[in-house]
């Protein structure tokens, strides 16, 4: 339940006087203010040893000045521990924000200030629990906000149909030192490889928009995408994440420029380890990166018929492509094609490229000039090593549409043999 106090005649103007500040979201101070030119309003806490707390003000009108409200800290002894004095650390609706690691537990303080001296007006406080500890809740209703720092992350489990879609909010009508960024977090096994994804979102005139960065505990950057720049189809933002150890990872999602608006977010597996797979209502995707590829099985009889898709409803930075990965054996020469390619006003359309386990191109036929009959792309390669390796289909030219693909050893026409009749 939210409390209402008001600074004028409220009485917590000194330390001895301070009101209780309850922990979580639902527990926050609304609508307090600093009511005369250097008022201070103190709200107390008690605190476990080892627990990590975030005090923020926010909802604080922007009514121009370069600094509104400020936050301090402080112990039992009434001596400040951390502090965001000038309200520099706010993003989204937050003014002024402190996160801190209690060592000693027992009785706090959350002390209000004004950053400029001349500042009074109205502000809201909260005290928020780290994800994992008593107290942590995020609100439903609103966008799983507050999830702006590390600490308050947001929990994203792993699979295709673990996503989440949420916003990066405009915030114009409060003062805040930053723009919105969301915090997620999500559990990793060791020697994993994990993608990360922003997609679905709405084309506007911003051309690349999410930045997405992959943290590790300390908050130091493992992976990034921070300008939207390798999506491909409805994807914006994309990380391919290998974790060395098992551990707790975060992700942090921003604007690159300066873009407000709804995204979706999700993590994906690499297709060889637990938990990978695809949505068969929507052509095998997502498949657009060679961690992501999908199982084509050998033979003309294997054969699996998909899309490439349209991009244009959906903010990317390239073109939709395909990847299929398939088990070769040493010695052995295979026929790669793709077919049944209804004509259109293009003259190439679909291009193939053969790659093996690292990615290195050993073949290709990318602008679909080797095939005959109704076939558009044909590779044929010799393998001289047993392993995993990858087919890519793309469009040379810029078409979308419906196309065959297939992997055959030696030939992919099957042969018609008529008896040998004696006269």
């Amino acid at each position: 339940m939210s409390h209402d106090v008001h600074a004028q005649g409220d009485g917590n103007d000194t330390l001895a006087q301070a009101s209780i500040l309850p922990i979580g979201f639902a527990n926050a101070i609304l609508e307090a203010s600093i009511g005369t030119e250097g008022d201070t309003d103190y709200y107390k806490f008690v605190a476990e040893s080892g627990s990590t707390y975030v005090a923020e003000t926010f909802n604080v009108p922007d009514n121009g000045f370069v600094n509104t409200s400020g936050l301090q800290l402080l112990n039992a002894s009434g001596l400040e521990v951390e502090a965001d004095a000038s309200g520099t650390q706010g993003t989204g609706n937050v003014d002024a924000r402190v996160v801190y690691k209690v060592k000693t537990a027992g009785t706090y303080y959350v002390k209000v200030i004004p950053a400029n001296a001349f500042w009074t007006g109205i502000y809201s406080v909260r005290l928020l629990a780290r994800f994992n500890e008593p107290g942590a809740a995020w609100d439903s209703t609103d966008d799983t906000e507050p999830n702006d720092v590390l600490p308050l992350a947001y929990d994203l489990r792993v699979g295709l149909d673990q996503w989440q879609t949420h916003h990066i909010a405009a915030e114009s009508t409060y003062k805040t030192s930053g723009l919105d960024v969301d915090y997620y977090r999500f559990v990793a096994e060791a020697e994993r490889t994990y993608v990360i994804e922003t997609f679905n979102l709405a084309p506007t005139n911003f051309f690349r928009k999410t930045s997405l960065q992959v943290l590790d505990a300390t908050g130091a950057v493992r992976a990034s995408d921070v300008s939207g720049a390798n999506g491909t189809r409805n994807v914006n933002a994309r990380v391919v994440f290998k974790a060395q150890t098992a551990d707790t990872y975060f992700i942090s999602i921003a604007s690159a420029t300066g873009w407000t608006g709804q995204y979706s977010i999700r993590i994906l597996p690499k297709f060889d380890e637990p938990s990978a797979t695809w949505d068969a209502s929507d052509d095998a995707e997502p498949n657009d990166i060679i961690e992501l590829a999908y199982a084509l099985g050998i033979g003309a009889n294997q054969a699996q018929t998909h899309k490439i898709v349209d991009t244009t409803t959906y903010e990317s930075d390239k073109l939709d492509q395909d990847f299929y990965q398939f088990n070769a054996q040493s010695g052995q020469t295979y026929v790669i094609e793709t077919f049944d390619i209804p004509p259109t006003n293009f003259f190439r359309i679909t291009g193939a490229q053969l790659l093996d386990a690292t990615g290195t191109q050993l073949a290709s036929d990318d602008l679909g000039q080797n095939g005959t009959g109704n076939v558009d792309a044909r590779i044929v390669y010799r393998i001289t090593t047993t392993g995993t390796y990858f087919i890519l289909v793309n469009s040379p030219t810029g078409w979308i549409g419906q196309y065959s693909v297939r992997v055959c050893p030696d030939s992919c026409t099957r042969s018609v043999y008529l008896p040998f009749i004696r006269r």
